[in-house]
């Protein structure tokens, strides 16, 4: 069991941040939240998103510099 672990360590990581995430998405809905507290909340995915989208453009135009045909 210990070695299986070790070596699916990223996929068991994964599916338990994506189970955490459902189950605090689910108990946040409980609470009457202001539009404040959901900004603040919200602020850390919307800085990921942008971080992600500035790195799309620049990967997408070295991969077309450096592609070989």
């Amino acid at each position: 069991m210990a070695s299986w672990l070790r070596r699916n360590l990223l996929l068991v990581l994964t599916i338990g941040s994506v189970l955490t995430g459902i189950g605090l998405g689910f108990i946040m809905r409980s609470f009457n939240l202001t539009p404040q507290s959901i900004v603040l909340v919200s602020f850390p995915g919307e800085m990921l998103m942008h971080m992600l989208k500035l790195m799309i453009l620049p990967l997408i135009i070295s991969s077309l510099i450096s592609g070989k045909h």
